[in-house]
């Protein structure tokens, strides 16, 4: 089997016998890798939170936990991305895994809980001495990540429990609204407590100019809630980007002709 096929294997492998079987089939579990990301048997094991699986490759066939794969990951950062607390538990109790490991882009462990959802895995990290207020090399944070999935609960944890400056941007001035409209329509509830409970300009830009209107029309999920939310709540239609740039000729590139309608409903006249 090519390594790739073995891992995209785990899916279905819920138990440690699954992977006795497999252990015992002569393929070299320790030397299995991911040919595009690097990641190990342990960090796809840890992707699906599959807790007994690695205790017993690390207990029981000495796998090594700090292994990284090619972005320099840890499974600890996979296991926080699963949302499993108990396997975040135990890698950070028993194996004694650094809660402010970073990857290759200083993307912290923190930060994928936060993008997991998981409340609990982010409290989790924060009690084990977690600098939730670090950002990766980007200047992203823990609020983006949460801002980038469309969790609500965790950006209202994250800004009140945690006292987070909801304000602050990336390195290129890319705001939490920016995020959220990204996500799409599905982030909609998100958009709405960003601009009615925590009074956010619809009309923000970032560095290159680009408001959060920007951010939902070239989304490619737009199917228009959070666009007519944005335009019923003072977004402005005759925006032009740095490079001269404006939300018609993105529609038009996109070839979105009802969002071009709504769009010309609120020009100015």
């Amino acid at each position: 089997m090519e390594h790739d096929e073995i891992l995209r294997s785990f899916n279905s492998m819920t138990s440690v016998e699954d992977i006795i079987s497999l252990y015992n089939s002569n393929i070299d579990l320790k030397e299995v890798k991911d040919s595009f990301t690097g990641d190990t048997v342990l960090h796809t094991l840890a992707d699906y939170g599959r807790l007994e699986c690695i205790k017993y490759l690390i207990e029981e066939k000495g796998f090594d936990p700090h292994c990284v794969n090619k972005g320099n990951n840890t499974i600890l950062h996979n296991a926080c991305w699963s949302g499993s607390i108990d396997l975040v538990k135990y890698l950070v109790l028993e194996i004694k895994m650094d809660v402010n490991v970073q990857d290759r882009a200083k993307v912290f462990p923190s930060m994928w809980a936060a993008a997991s959802g998981r409340i609990e895995v982010l409290k989790f990290l924060i009690e084990q001495g977690a600098d939730y207020s670090r950002t990766d090399m980007y200047g992203n944070s823990i609020l983006t990540e949460a801002c980038k999935k469309g969790y609500k609960d965790m950006v209202e944890y994250i800004v009140n429990a945690l006292d987070f400056d909801i304000s602050k941007t990336n390195s290129s001035g890319t705001t939490c609204l920016h995020w959220a409209c990204a996500g799409g329509d599905s982030n909609f509830n998100l958009v709405k407590l960003l601009v009615e409970e925590y009074c956010f300009d619809v009309n923000v830009k970032n560095n290159d100019g680009r408001t959060p209107l920007f951010s939902i029309i070239c989304s490619g999920t737009d199917d228009g809630e959070v666009r007519r939310y944005l335009l019923e709540n003072g977004a402005q239609v005759d925006i032009t980007t740095l490079d001269g740039e404006t939300l018609l000729e993105v529609a038009e590139d996109f070839g979105l002709e009802e969002t071009i309608e709504d769009l010309e409903k609120y020009l100015p006249r």
